[in-house]
């Protein structure tokens, strides 16, 4: 899955454009983005470059993704 988004026109009317690539995968999903021929992975807070594909709803309707809702698995089942 991908997204590009026209940002800006240059004085040439290139078009600059920013594309996002999202792998959602059974066990774990990442971002990447390109930007020009240059490409990154995207990390989360904890510096990591691929997230567990979970969701958990704590007691009090909060949302957690990734990591933290993997870790609820023990108290919060």
């Amino acid at each position: 899955f991908s997204i590009s988004k026209d940002v800006s026109k240059g004085s040439s009317d290139e078009v600059k454009s920013h594309i996002i690539g999202i792998a959602l995968g059974i066990i774990n999903s990442c971002v990447a983005i390109m930007e020009r021929k240059s490409r990154k992975v995207l990390e989360n807070t904890e510096g990591m470059r691929t997230m567990p594909s979970v969701v958990a709803f704590t007691k009090d309707n909060k949302q957690l993704v990734g990591m933290s809702a993997k870790r609820q698995v023990v108290t919060n089942p």
